[in-house]
């Protein structure tokens, strides 16, 4: 799926948290790196409960407004997000500097640092 000027199309690299986040609703599996941005997979452990979409019960106190950041201060934009079942994509844009050394995934209920060097 293409979420405007991100295709998805040229995986270049893929980083896996090494981290273990315990005791929080989202936790980050890795990055997909793509020559036009970045993917960040997550898991919510314990599912989605009740009546509300995984769009709307992973919403703004529980990682749907989830932001990265990396040592160049990329202006980075979220560009969509897909989930199912206990499992997500969020899409962000642009492409990560090749330049960069380190970058981070902050949602509401904490961050993930990866380092790129």
């Amino acid at each position: 799926m293409a979420f405007g000027e991100f295709q998805g199309l040229d995986l270049r690299r893929v980083i896996i948290a090494r981290a273990k986040q315990r005791g929080t609703p989202v936790q980050v599996l890795a990055l997909e790196f793509y020559e036009a941005g970045v993917i960040v997979r997550w898991i919510r452990p314990g599912g989605f409960a009740g009546p509300e979409s995984p769009e709307e019960a992973v919403g703004p106190d529980e990682g749907g407004s989830m932001m990265i950041s990396d040592d160049r201060e990329t202006p980075y934009k979220q560009a969509g997000m897909q989930s199912g079942g206990d499992r997500g994509v969020t899409y962000f844009v642009p492409a990560t500097p090749d330049d960069a050394t380190r970058i981070s995934v902050t949602t509401q209920t904490g961050q993930v640092e990866f380092p790129l060097k």
